[in-house]
């Protein structure tokens, strides 16, 4: 089966889709435009785990599986914490774009 995906570039037309072989055998649960989405989203994801992993084995090496738990757990914790501050940052920045955006627009001369 191939994929029923209008622009899926994971595959020739004659076989099967390696990112989302099944997508379209489910239930259609969501409209044509959120399934797309959700692939796209599919996707994305698939190739940067593919590129991060490969990134990490060239820098440190080893097996991942073979690391202690609790150094996984430690690192997965590190992990969190630079997620969230890295997503902290961002919603800081665009609450005050908007808070800029809004001053200027309740004041438009007030920046001449």
């Amino acid at each position: 089966m191939s994929c029923r995906l209008r622009e899926c570039v994971h595959h020739k037309d004659t076989g099967p889709c390696p990112v989302h072989p099944k997508t379209f055998d489910i239930p259609a649960l969501m409209e044509p435009g959120q399934e797309e989405h959700l692939v796209s989203i599919i996707s994305s994801f698939l190739t940067q785990v593919n590129a991060k992993c490969r990134k990490g084995q060239a820098e440190h090496g080893g097996n991942l599986y073979d690391l202690p738990i609790l150094t996984l757990i430690d690192n997965a914790m590190e992990e969190a914490v630079d997620q969230y501050t890295y997503l902290k940052t961002l919603r800081d920045k665009i609450v005050g774009s908007m808070q800029d955006i809004a001053a200027e627009v309740a004041n438009p001369n007030s920046g001449q």
